[in-house]
């Protein structure tokens, strides 16, 4: 029987890029929705305004955990702002995000790509749409080369021609 080695010249990260010495190509970026869980609007309301929000809970998510202040961010004439927030809780892994909103421990800014599902099913809320954190985002990062293997090449172009095709539907 043949085994088949994992690929490993390439990777997709979602977020802004540290500087690294891989070529970034960007795809495409992520909405992000603010989100409740009715849980959470039935026991403490729905904000309406940003002022509002010093009477919630933002789930703050962080790559590196610490007594940093929690921020909603938020774009207003083409300029990202950050309003300061109260929190109880941080998280640093999707899942755990997701998970708190949904058990009602706070306001998370999730990708709309990982939360219309919910929405639809009203096990999470929109709230402040007007209000949407900067879009974050989606790139595909490989080694520099001269010459990358055709693998990549045929990979990354098939990925584009799907990202072309699910920005347009």
């Amino acid at each position: 029987m043949q085994t088949i080695s994992p690929i490993k010249d390439c990777v997709i990260r979602v977020g802004e890029l540290d500087d690294c010495s891989l070529i970034a190509r960007p795809l495409t970026q992520y909405r992000s929705l603010n989100c409740v869980s009715p849980n959470y609007a039935e026991a403490y309301g729905i904000p309406q305004t940003l002022t509002e929000l010093a009477n919630h809970k933002l789930i703050e998510y962080s790559h590196t955990l610490g007594n940093l202040d929690a921020q909603f961010e938020y774009m207003e004439d083409g300029k990202v702002k950050q309003q300061s927030m109260p929190s109880n809780l941080a998280v640093n892994g999707t899942d755990a995000y997701l998970d708190a909103c949904l058990s009602g421990l706070g306001i998370a800014q999730i990708p709309a790509i990982g939360v219309e599902s919910f929405i639809e099913n009203g096990l999470l809320l929109p709230v402040l749409p007007q209000f949407e954190a900067e879009p974050m985002p989606v790139s595909l990062l490989y080694p520099s080369r001269r010459q990358p293997p055709k693998r990549l090449v045929v990979f990354m172009d098939w990925l584009q021609s799907i990202v072309i095709k699910t920005n347009r539907e």
